[in-house]
């Protein structure tokens, strides 16, 4: 006849712990969770430049056009009055 104890203590030595297991799961998703969160505010931080980039680049060409308008009325004003100089 088998002695009680011995096999329980066999069945203790077969079965493994499963909270470090579990505790290391925990500390993985943590760290992928906290890993994705700054991503993402990485990428908004260059989605944030990148419109500001074209706002300014809009900006730019606004007033470029706007100066093209008022060089091309002075152009016309200077011409009207040389030939109102010459007549």
């Amino acid at each position: 006849m088998e002695n009680p104890n011995k096999s329980i203590a066999q069945n203790n030595d077969q079965q493994k712990p499963v909270g470090p297991i579990i505790g290391s799961a925990i500390v993985i998703i943590i760290l992928l969770i906290g890993g994705l969160y700054i991503w993402g505010q990485q990428l908004n931080k260059q989605e944030k430049k990148r419109q500001e980039a074209q706002k300014s680049e809009l900006e730019q060409e606004k007033e470029l056009e706007k100066l093209k308008l008022e060089s091309a009325t002075d152009l016309k004003n200077i011409q009207a009055e040389i030939d109102a100089l010459t007549e």
